[in-house]
């Protein structure tokens, strides 16, 4: 397969095999934020993000503070840890269903739980976390679904308490 490397100066540089692409990781060319085009599938993401590239970063003082909050984890063979792939997804989609659910115990009180969600979907996208599309678009859904629930529990609320 064949990467692109998208420089911090804006610049293309490539297309570079496997093997190169680790050349330039070792000399210090691509860093673990440097952003990597697979020419194959399109698909763009932080080299650090790369399952071709694991074990090739050493952790950096971002990365050990997340392991010692929990957001990371062993990759089973790596000997390193390395940030979840999964994790901002799992976590996007978890508030956003709570907040769908808690609409219909809570109504309208439930929103800052999807708005919350919807938030974190933004910055992981903006990431490039692995799967933040889709978390954010479940969370917009969310949104929506409590909205709407918000709205029936009002009109409820409101017939409820109107003087017969």
């Amino acid at each position: 397969m064949q990467y692109m490397v998208i420089g911090g100066d804006g610049r293309q540089y490539g297309p570079v095999d496997l093997a190169q692409l680790r050349q330039w990781v070792t000399e210090g060319r691509v860093t673990w934020e440097s952003k990597v085009r697979n020419l194959h599938n399109g698909m763009q993401m932080k080299a650090s993000n790369m399952p071709e590239l694991d074990g090739c970063f050493a952790p950096t003082a971002k990365q050990h503070a997340a392991a010692v909050s929990g957001f990371m984890y062993m990759r089973p063979g790596s000997g390193t840890q390395t940030k979840n792939p999964m994790g901002e997804f799992w976590t996007v989609t978890g508030l956003s269903v709570a907040g769908a659910i808690a609409s219909i115990l809570l109504g309208p009180f439930a929103l800052p739980f999807t708005i919350y969600s919807i938030w974190r979907g933004w910055q992981a996208m903006k990431d490039e976390e692995r799967l933040a599309g889709v978390a954010f678009s479940i969370a917009l859904v969310a949104l929506l679904a409590t909205v709407a629930v918000s709205i029936f529990w009002i009109l409820l609320m409101s017939k409820d308490s109107a003087p017969t």
